[in-house]
């Protein structure tokens, strides 16, 4: 049970600052709403910046070894790759850093788009260090097929606007409702019993691969079965971190874009009716990522109901 509830604590830690968002900004004299969504961004962007380490840890060490462990920094570092480790972090904390800061100074502050530069500059050598040096690559991209690419890209694009929708739906009940916290905290009291629900219906939807309301919850198993079968044992590990990586990095990123979008259509949110311009605007940017997403599925089932055809005219090729 503790096992199989484990991934429900980062997205629990994660509701549970939202929800107290404005006394932890009140405390610390914070009212910028772009200061504010870096309470939540940065949580999403540390756990999904260093997931895929972590898996890797998983896959040289032992599963059940490094859920005891949990962050033993002082774990024996043979077999990993480091330079990679190193250098994807780095680039992807300096990216989300750039996309969540420019909310607050401006894409006319040099050191936001140059941090920006300097992060893609460094994944790209991430890149080149996991296809043609690493000999245990974090990532084994010589696995991966497009199949992964369309999963991750519609987890990406679901889980972005997702956190965008949570984040600003908290700001309306907070601010423009002027709700407390555990009033607003009412308001969502529903999902604990969808989620039980999803959560025991999940195992049984998935087996037939069904279509059913919850998104969400199907979309994190289902991409892990996929890139578990596009994986060997050996990179099991590897296949689940990822796609804990895309949830929570999209989340963390998603939220920078809703941001910039805020706060350069609220006219400064001095009034209610610009603060609500703001929200409109972020919440539009979340329903670009969904029509996003959609397309992605849609095309990539057109790319599988065509391998499926094609397979099935190759066969009746051989046996004629």
């Amino acid at each position: 049970m503790r096992l199989s509830s484990s991934p429900s604590y980062v997205l629990r830690n994660y509701s549970h600052v939202i929800s107290i968002t404005h006394v932890i900004g009140d405390s610390f004299g914070i009212t910028n709403p772009g200061e504010l969504s870096w309470l939540i961004a940065g949580y999403s962007l540390t756990v999904g910046t260093f997931i895929v380490f972590s898996g890797r840890l998983g896959d040289v060490f032992g599963y059940k070894t490094m859920y005891l462990l949990g962050m033993a920094w002082h774990l024996v570092l043979e077999e990993l790759d480091m330079p990679g480790t190193v250098t994807g972090v780095a680039g992807r904390v300096l990216i989300n850093l750039a996309w969540n800061q420019a909310p607050i100074a401006d894409w006319s502050q040099p050191y936001v788009y140059v941090t920006l530069l300097l992060g893609f500059l460094i994944l790209a050598v991430f890149f080149v260090i996991e296809i043609r040096y690493a000999t245990h690559p974090l990532i084994p991209f010589n696995t991966l097929t497009s199949d992964v690419s369309f999963t991750l890209g519609a987890i990406a694009c679901g889980w972005g606007c997702f956190g965008i929708w949570v984040y600003y739906s908290w700001q309306f009940l907070l601010v423009l409702r002027a709700e407390s916290p555990l009033l607003a905290t009412a308001h969502f009291s529903p999902v604990a019993i969808s989620g039980a629900v999803a959560a025991i219906l999940t195992g049984a939807l998935m087996h037939p691969m069904l279509i059913a309301l919850f998104g969400m919850d199907m979309s994190f198993p289902a991409g892990t079965l996929i890139l578990s079968d596009a994986m060997p044992r050996r990179h099991q590990g590897i296949a689940a971190s990822l796609v804990s990586t895309v949830v929570n990095y999209s989340i963390s990123i998603a939220l920078g874009f809703a941001g910039t979008v805020d706060v350069n259509v609220n006219n400064g949110g001095l009034t209610e009716h610009d603060v609500i311009k703001g929200y409109r605007g972020a919440l539009y940017m979340a329903i670009g990522l969904a029509g996003l997403g959609v397309a992605i599925c849609l095309a990539f089932l057109v790319k599988t109901k065509t391998q499926q055809k094609k397979l099935v005219m190759d066969q009746d090729k051989a046996e004629a």
